[in-house]
């Protein structure tokens, strides 16, 4: 099928088909078996949401997850998964859609199922979406081969408790995610799994995140999904503010990256970034990494190279959770200033890597290399802050203006078993 539009072309769903007397799930295109070959170019695709509500409850703060897709890709049980091999998507405007999301390229949790391959976004404009859901996702990418390229993730009004929670959601190797802008989501991108193959080769470069909390964040917490590994993130920008939502007490960190998923992440690098954030009032990290653990099973092989950060509480942080150890972690070469405590954190850092309950180990760490600049006199920063359990420690020169700490400061509970000094070589 190709479908392209001539000038002013609009594709409008008819008002009232959802209601708050009958909310109701919708889609403008829908494919429910397995398909291929299509292409829409220069189509603007509203779902008129303002007139097709779906949560009558929203006063009570109480909101439906259902959809109301543009292009929907989800079959039923007992036959062939749902899915689309070769799609372009093309100088398109998706609007309007009340729902969980505007592009969903596939669903299931069929360990033999085969997910589509090889699509094509490009300069498309995602605008005003997920106005009557806490769950939005404008694109659920639950395909392999996908490029993402120079395209636009925008609402008026930020995230809270409505609007686009995740404005793109990985679920599929081979996926390029380049060029891209992302305003006023919670969260730009999710690197998560799928049930029927590892997910890998994610690249994510040259994007711009002006998102509320994160920027890129990382998920998988099922026992049966496949794993996550091989994610390149370089060469993208992220601006944070210090606003929050009142209604959402419980986000209280912004990232620009963050590794927290309950199970392990592998070989992520994380090079060439830029971060600047205004006001110290919201605790602030350009990559946390937390959590990942099932048995012995870690966040392993994460990089964190070359980056820059302006504004932040801390440059890095890293914890250790009560179940939960972390495997090999290099996080060198950075260039973070004007950092600061928050409200929340009395003191900032450079690199700071913490504990929660029992210690847990890390299985090697290297640090420095970079430099490290307070705010102002003063302030309580630390160049490097440790207070966790360490097995191997390699730490390299940093060059600190307006710190007295020096080099390496330990915590009551910090447990180093071997310590080198040395210049980390470039990875």
């Amino acid at each position: 099928m190709r479908l392209h539009g001539a000038p002013d072309v609009l594709l409008r769903m008819t008002p009232g088909y959802s209601s708050d007397r009958t909310p109701r799930a919708m889609a403008m295109f829908a494919a429910s078996g397995p398909i291929a070959d299509i292409e829409l170019k220069g189509l603007v695709l509203d779902m008129n949401g303002r007139n097709n509500p779906i949560s009558p409850a929203r006063a009570k703060g109480v909101y439906n997850r259902f959809p109301q897709a543009h292009i929907f890709v989800s079959g039923g049980r007992g036959q062939a998964a749902a899915r689309v091999d070769r799609a372009r998507i093309m100088d398109s405007v998706f609007r309007d859609s009340n729902g969980v999301s505007c592009i969903v390229m596939g669903q299931n949790d069929d360990p033999n199922a085969s997910l589509g391959q090889d699509w094509v976004l490009e300069r498309c404009r995602f605008l005003d979406n997920g106005m009557d859901t806490d769950d939005h996702s404008s694109v659920f990418a639950y395909a392999e081969g996908v490029q993402t390229k120079a395209c636009s993730f925008a609402n008026v009004a930020p995230f809270g408790p409505t609007g686009v929670n995740t404005a793109y959601e990985v679920h599929g190797s081979r996926q390029i995610i380049s060029d891209c802008t992302f305003t006023n989501m919670m969260r730009g991108i999710w690197v998560a799994n799928n049930y029927s193959n590892v997910t890998t080769g994610t690249t994510i470069r040259r994007n711009v995140f002006r998102t509320q909390f994160y920027g890129i964040d990382f998920f998988n917490d099922r026992q049966a999904a496949k794993s996550i590994e091989n994610t390149d993130i370089s060469d993208n920008k992220f601006i944070f503010d210090d606003s929050s939502i009142a209604s959402v007490p419980a986000l209280n960190f912004k990232a620009a990256v963050q590794i927290a998923s309950e199970f392990a992440q592998r070989k992520v690098r994380v090079s060439r970034n830029t971060i600047r954030k205004t006001g110290h009032t919201v605790t602030s990290a350009f990559v946390v990494v937390t959590g990942g653990a099932n048995g012995q099973v870690r966040h392993d092989s994460i990089v964190v190279a070359d980056n820059q950060g302006e504004g932040l509480t801390f440059g890095s942080f890293v914890r250790t959770t009560a179940h939960a150890g972390i495997g090999r972690l290099t996080i060198v070469r950075n260039r973070w200033t004007a950092l600061s405590p928050s409200a929340t954190m009395s003191i900032a850092a450079g690199d700071a890597v913490e504990h929660t309950g029992t210690l847990q180990p890390i299985a090697s760490l290297t640090l420095g290399g970079g430099s490290v600049q307070a705010a102002g006199a003063g302030k309580s920063v630390k160049t490097i802050y440790i207070n966790a359990f360490v097995r191997s420690l390699v730490l390299a020169p940093i060059r600190s203006q307006g710190i007295t700490s020096g080099l390496l400061a330990l915590g009551s509970a910090a447990r180093l078993e071997t310590v080198e000094r040395r210049t980390p070589p470039r990875q």
